[in-house]
């Protein structure tokens, strides 16, 4: 039968002995067929087929019909999963894995209202102002610092944002003196100079400075 391994048994046959032989003995096997699969998905992320890594972003191969696990895995994200029955047809069948989905906790960076956050995570920069509140953070390590006009520089905080969890930072920021704001300028000198003339007969015309 097309599409199915043939089923064999030896029978034997013992002249003037019956043989029996029933047809619910034969049980045709389905034939594992060749499928051609285009995959793709986030081009940023590796293929996995029935556990076994074939390729990035996208991947065309051979694999036999019948039911495959297909998976698309990226750091710090969530596998995007799709489980599919193969099916033989003679054309070649096209598949899209879901994309992962981001891994996120939940952050909090304290400091002083208005305060110039500054925030990197090793990739990318970012900058918030004070006070930043995120509850779909992706997880990972960042490092971050704050600034504000009159205040001292914030230390730089090295944290990670757990997934499931939340995280909370404080960037304290300590306000600059009056004598540290003043530093480095002398007092002006003031000269006042005022003049008086009287120009009176009998009597002579003068000045006086202060």
């Amino acid at each position: 039968l097309n599409g199915y391994i043939p089923w064999e048994k030896t029978v034997n046959i013992k002249k003037d002995v019956p043989t029996d032989f029933y047809a619910s003995e034969v049980t045709l096997r389905k034939e594992d067929r060749d499928v051609t699969v285009n995959i793709s998905t986030d081009a940023s992320a590796s293929i996995y087929v029935d556990g076994e890594y074939v390729g990035h972003g996208r991947w065309t191969g051979i694999i036999k019909e019948g039911k495959h696990k297909f998976e698309a895995k990226k750091s710090n994200h969530n596998d995007g999963v799709l489980d599919y029955y193969l099916r033989y047809t003679g054309a070649p069948v096209n598949l899209t894995i879901p994309s992962p989905v981001v891994k996120t906790g939940s952050l909090e960076i304290k400091s002083t209202s208005g305060a110039t956050i500054s925030m990197n995570d090793g990739v990318s920069s970012y900058t918030y102002i004070a006070p930043y509140t995120n509850s779909r953070m992706p997880v990972g390590r960042y490092r971050a610092s704050a600034s504000k006009r009159g205040y001292h520089d914030s230390e730089t905080k090295v944290f990670n944002v757990t997934e499931g969890r939340n995280t909370v930072v404080n960037l304290d920021l300590d306000k600059i003196g009056w004598s540290e704001q003043n530093s480095g300028y002398a007092p002006h000198n003031f000269e006042v100079s005022y003049g008086i003339g009287v120009n009176t007969s009998g009597y002579r015309t003068g000045s006086d400075n202060y």
